[in-house]
């Protein structure tokens, strides 16, 4: 991520990485108040990190295809809304496949 304090404009890539799907939340509610008061651009995979953003721009094959709010493009149920609806379930999947993480059980010793 690249973000300076004193320049209007901020720029974040993959500011949420697949490992840390717990603290997206966290991480965009930090991201909207860092961007207060200057243009920003996030370029990023994981859609609820743009979410909240004025104005999202959906690209393929290097074309831009669709525009809008995310409650724009997901009432005009195309590119993006595909993709949300994809992103969705790969995410539920993961939670019913991958076990949660056991307890550390102290040995005696």
């Amino acid at each position: 991520m690249t973000w300076n304090a004193v320049m209007p404009l901020m720029t974040v890539k993959r500011a949420v990485r697949n490992n840390q799907q717990g603290g997206a939340e966290h991480v965009a509610s930090g991201l909207q108040e860092l961007a207060v008061g200057r243009t920003s651009v996030f370029v990023a995979h994981r859609l609820s990190t743009v979410q909240r953003c004025d104005k999202i721009v959906v690209m393929a094959d290097g074309q831009v295809v669709e525009q809008g709010t995310h409650e724009e493009l997901m009432r005009a149920g195309q590119v993006y809304f595909d993709m949300w609806q994809a992103q969705a379930a790969a995410e539920e999947f993961h939670e019913q496949c991958v076990p949660e993480p056991l307890e550390a059980v102290p040995l005696d010793v």
